[in-house]
């Protein structure tokens, strides 16, 4: 197999566009197609709507939206592509108002904050704030394939930028590729490029921000393969993009959580102290341990429950979704009594279905389980054994997911642990059903947690909107935070080693958008 491209470098000036569509062709020569080649006036059919400018690229629409005074999305829809909805924007009643400004040399939509200027004859898109030069600029913009798609954008060369969520990397990003697939790393230290929670974004110390609106399997590339290029890069998913410019890092980072979302106020006991260990096995043993808090005058807000509530082993047991009655004999009058003395009950739950779990059947023929290409449930083994993945995009199977969480809210639940969210394992050619397309694990595997906090979310809510749902989980997205997503850094070295980064990765999230984040104070990992 052979390849080529164009469009790959600036070099060539108003010869070529900023949008490549590329081809890949076996023996008897490469093509590569562009979307148009050593021709000029890339762009047409421009037309101008309150906060919206949309035009034509031979092959592809663009969109570009005014969200604020100080931020654009640009949306690329290359002819005949699939694409998936944002996941990263919230839901907005109005848009920034734009005027837009036509010369031979440019094209600017205007906020009375800041621009964006797109090179007619090329389609490349700059961005800036009003009256000040250049801060952010396509390289070659978007490229194209059925196998990779993507961005370019050009780098300063002394410029340092944050950015791709959990990693122990430094706080400055630059120089790193970093893989964009939610993945646990059990036990890291000092050291890791790969984590729970990652975020296809950056934010620069030149006051901007580009968020990627994509959920697919994927790269961050900043400075690495090309010293002075940040690539973004994904198998599949959305091809658009989330400009946000600011007079300092501070109004970037605000500006960031207007277009993602706010986080809401999560009840006050979330920030008080709470009981948790791996775990508490008995109902006696965690009656015991709250009251030794009491007893020992030590405020108490929450106690924690990890798997043990639902079975008596790490093993064989997950999907049950009920109480182990044999060593919870009597869990709504235990839960009463922690209400009465001031103690919330949060319990874990997980995605997995495990086929020898008392649910499996239930689960299977609710078609609550993502599929596989026979439309059976997809099942796969992994450390706590033979298990379906629960598709939270489909509407039938969240209903049925949602069942669990109404019985245990009624039975005195107040707070809810959702753990292995990455999912921690999700095969590529898992099916989940997403309205109306049929979209891979591959596609959708970083909002697979940012889906799930949606619905538990949105279900606390329904079942009693007096009070504000609590939502701990270890993977989400961009934007994860409007749901009540607290997001925690994972399974950490029981060692210094591990309590070292913790400030890097909280700042690094906080910055894009996350502003509650914490960890396992006394580790978890090793030590047995």
């Amino acid at each position: 197999m052979s390849f080529s491209t164009f469009n790959i470098t600036r070099c060539v000036r108003h010869t070529t566009y900023a949008i490549a569509i590329l081809s890949f062709t076996f023996a008897g020569g490469a093509q590569a197609k562009s979307v148009a080649q050593n021709t000029v006036d890339a762009v047409s059919e421009l037309n101008h709507q309150p906060g919206i400018l949309t035009y034509q690229l031979p092959q592809a629409t663009v969109r570009i939206t005014a969200l604020t005074e100080h931020s654009f999305e640009v949306f690329y829809e290359p002819d005949n592509s699939r694409q998936l909805p944002s996941f990263a924007l919230a839901k907005r009643s109005s848009l920034a108002t734009t005027s837009v400004n036509t010369t031979p040399s440019h094209i600017e939509l205007f906020t009375t904050k800041s621009y964006a200027k797109i090179n007619p004859n090329t389609g490349q898109i700059a961005f800036g704030l009003t009256g000040q030069p250049v801060v952010v600029e396509e390289e070659v913009g978007l490229f194209f394939t059925q196998t990779l798609r993507g961005f370019r954008f050009s780098l300063d060369a002394d410029e340092q930028l944050m950015g791709g969520g959990q990693r122990v990397l430094g706080m400055d990003r630059r120089g790193h590729r970093m893989p964009l697939y939610n993945r646990a790393h059990y036990g890291y230290t000092t050291q890791s490029n790969q984590m729970y929670y990652s975020l296809p974004a950056i934010v620069s110390d030149q006051n901007y921000a580009l968020l990627f609106d994509n959920s697919a399997n994927g790269f961050l590339d900043i400075g690495h393969t090309d010293k002075d290029v940040l690539q973004f890069e994904a198998v599949a998913g959305r091809t658009s993009y989330i400009v946000v410019l600011g007079e300092d890092i501070t109004q970037v980072s605000q500006q960031i959580a207007q277009v993602t979302g706010k986080q809401p106020l999560p009840p006050r006991w979330a920030l008080g102290n709470f009981a948790s260990r791996f775990g508490y096995r008995t109902q006696q043993e965690t009656q015991d341990t709250v009251k030794a808090f009491i007893d020992a005058d030590i405020p108490l807000d929450a106690v924690v429950l990890d798997l043990y509530w639902f079975g008596p082993d790490i093993k064989g047991h997950m999907g049950n979704l009920d109480w182990d009655r044999v060593a919870f004999p009597e869990p709504e009058q235990m839960i009463q009594g922690f209400t009465e003395q001031g103690v919330n009950t949060i319990v874990i739950t997980e995605p997995f279905i495990l086929s020898s779990s008392a649910q499996w059947e239930s689960a299977v023929a609710n078609q609550a389980l993502a599929k596989n290409y026979t439309g059976q449930p997809r099942r796969f083994d992994f450390y706590f054994g033979n298990t379906g993945l629960v598709d939270v995009f489909d509407t039938d199977a969240q209903r049925w997911f949602n069942q669990f969480y109404t019985k245990l809210y009624q039975q005195g639940v107040t707070g809810w642990w959702g753990d292995l969210g990455e999912p921690e394992v999700h095969p590529a050619d898992s099916l989940h059903q997403f309205g109306e397309l049929t979209v891979t694990g591959d596609e959708i595997h970083n909002v697979y947690g940012h889906q799930w906090a949606k619905m538990v979310y949105e279900h606390q809510q329904q079942l009693d909107p007096s009070i504000r749902p609590f939502v701990m989980m270890r993977a989400g997205f961009l934007g994860s935070q409007r749901y009540g997503l607290i997001p925690w850094t994972g399974d950490v070295s029981r060692e210094w080693g591990g309590l070292v980064p913790q400030v890097e990765l909280a700042l690094q999230m906080s910055v894009l958008g996350l502003g509650y984040i914490h960890s396992d104070v006394g580790g978890f990992a090793g030590g047995e």
